[in-house]
């Protein structure tokens, strides 16, 4: 739709006083009187020349050409900084206190900045806690209770190899793809 209030003048000059209108003053549905007037003003008293003088001032500054080294130039430098581009280096594993409690080399990593930082790591979980947060974390469904039995009583003999069979034949369930199906 057409408004007849800003139809008035050479329709460049009526264009460019419009935009300028409606970007530096309030913007409503209709132009109310401040926005009338000034749109009138511009038009009849500016002429065209200085109307697009002032909004080319309005505009921010030309980007300089980059020559086509430069983008090869900060890429390069990007790449020489970025910890994904470095080479990968072997550390050896902190130094900490007690290294039996460690059973994997990983774990001193965690240990060292938890010693560091005056905090003891948490007790391990009990057989019934393991049990249920593989259930949990594999399946989305608690065990039953005779699974629970099961795993305890494997659990009293030798705990690690029953964590890893139940994390194998969890692995295998149907419902271990049925869980992760949904993401």
């Amino acid at each position: 739709m057409h408004d007849r209030r800003f139809s008035g003048g050479e329709a460049l000059n009526g264009f460019v006083v419009k935009t300028f209108v409606q970007k530096f003053t309030v913007s409503t549905s209709r132009p109310g009187p401040r926005q009338w007037f000034f749109h009138e003003r511009l038009r009849r008293l500016v002429p065209f020349p200085l109307v697009l003088a002032a909004l080319v001032s309005l505009l921010p500054p030309p980007v300089p050409a980059a020559d086509s080294t430069a983008g090869l130039e900060s890429i390069e430098k990007s790449r020489s900084t970025h910890w994904a581009y470095q080479p990968i280096n072997r550390t050896a594993p902190p130094v900490i206190k007690d290294p039996a409690s460690s059973p994997a080399v990983i774990d001193r990593f965690i240990l060292a900045q938890l010693e560091q930082r005056g905090f003891q790591p948490a007790p391990p979980a009990g057989a019934a806690t393991l049990c249920r947060r593989l259930y949990f974390d594999l399946t989305g469904l608690p065990p039953s209770p005779e699974a629970l039995a099961e795993f305890e009583k494997a659990a009293q003999a030798d705990s690690v190899s029953a964590a890893s069979q139940l994390v194998d034949r969890l692995l295998e369930s149907p419902r271990f793809g049925e869980h992760f199906g949904r993401h």
